[in-house]
């Protein structure tokens, strides 16, 4: 996939499983640029609506994790609610939390969702 100015080119691999009492997701991405590196992630989801989800960002080169991602959601069963907490460990991106909403609407979901950076040494203006 190429994006952008800055050419990033790279895959991801998912995978999922149902276990019937509990389903479990993966994921691998691997970005051949010299700033991004690889990452994975990994999702477990039980039948009463919750939802955990982990990923972790590794640098170029040496084995050393360079952020990580840690999401939530609950099923309401007339509405879903997600969380979701990120923090990267360089000094330039810093760290992050989402909250959203969706509802069933017939065939079709509406939702909402706020995030916002904090702890940035150089945010955007």
């Amino acid at each position: 996939m190429a994006e952008g100015a800055n050419n990033r080119t790279g895959y991801a691999l998912g995978a999922r499983y149902d276990f019937k009492s509990f389903l479990v997701s993966a994921l691998y991405t691997q970005d051949e640029s010299k700033t991004t590196g690889k990452g994975f992630g990994l999702g477990i989801s039980v039948p009463l609506g919750a939802r955990v989800v982990g990923a972790r960002k590794m640098a170029e080169g040496a084995n050393n994790r360079t952020g990580y991602a840690l999401g939530a959601r609950y099923d309401f069963k007339s509405f879903l609610v997600s969380a979701l907490y990120t923090q990267d460990e360089s000094k330039t991106t810093g760290k992050g939390f989402g909250l959203g909403i969706s509802v069933p609407l017939g065939a079709r979901v509406v939702g909402a969702q706020v995030a916002r950076i904090t702890d940035n040494p150089n945010p955007a203006r």
